[in-house]
């Protein structure tokens, strides 16, 4: 009878460490897919969140915001894209498009490659990227995200100069994207 008692008391603290355990570590469900925005809607993207950005990395220089070499489209201000400049060394060297992604306090806005761009375009931000990714700045400070635009520069009309970007948010926009286009919108 003690052997069975001590035997049920054990299962008992098992059953219960399991379900500490299991409250300690919990499960993260995979990103959704993104899938077809509806005409007029943001698509569903993954979303980049104030602890995916560098301003959660703590205390960091200053991010200054330059309308001369910085690119605003609607809510957001793309740090030093016009910079870009060299679009020949750009393409030459196969780079990277690497640019700071600057939002106020609480904006969310989503970043959407247009339908026609996708075949030689992808955005990446806060370690998700795709066609589109979602922004969401810290409730109390603006929010500074690393990323940047991969262009494959072989399959994109002349060269991705001409690309633009849609950004959904509080106004939605859509804009060229670099300063490096030689023909007018």
């Amino acid at each position: 009878m003690r052997v069975a008692a001590v035997v049920l008391v054990l299962l008992g603290l098992l059953v219960a460490v399991l379900l500490i355990d299991s409250d300690a570590a919990p499960v993260r469900e995979p990103p959704a897919a993104p899938a077809a925005s509806p005409p007029g809607a943001a698509p569903r993207a993954p979303v980049a969140r104030c602890r995916d950005s560098i301003t959660a990395a703590g205390p960091h220089d200053p991010i200054v915001a330059d309308d001369a070499t910085d690119n605003v489209i609607g809510s957001v201000r793309f740090s030093g894209l016009r910079l870009y400049g060299n679009w020949a060394a750009l393409v030459r060297d196969d780079q990277w498009i690497k640019t700071i992604a600057m939002l106020d306090a609480g904006v969310r806005v989503t970043l959407e490659v247009p339908r026609e761009q996708r075949g030689w375009m992808r955005v990446d931000y806060g370690g998700h990227g795709g066609r589109a990714v979602t922004l969401q700045a810290c409730r109390r400070r603006p929010t500074a995200f690393a990323g940047g635009f991969t262009v494959d520069y072989g399959r994109a009309p002349d060269q991705g100069r001409c690309a633009e970007l849609i950004v959904w948010g509080p106004e939605g926009r859509r804009e060229r994207l670099f300063e490096a286009c030689a023909s007018p919108r």
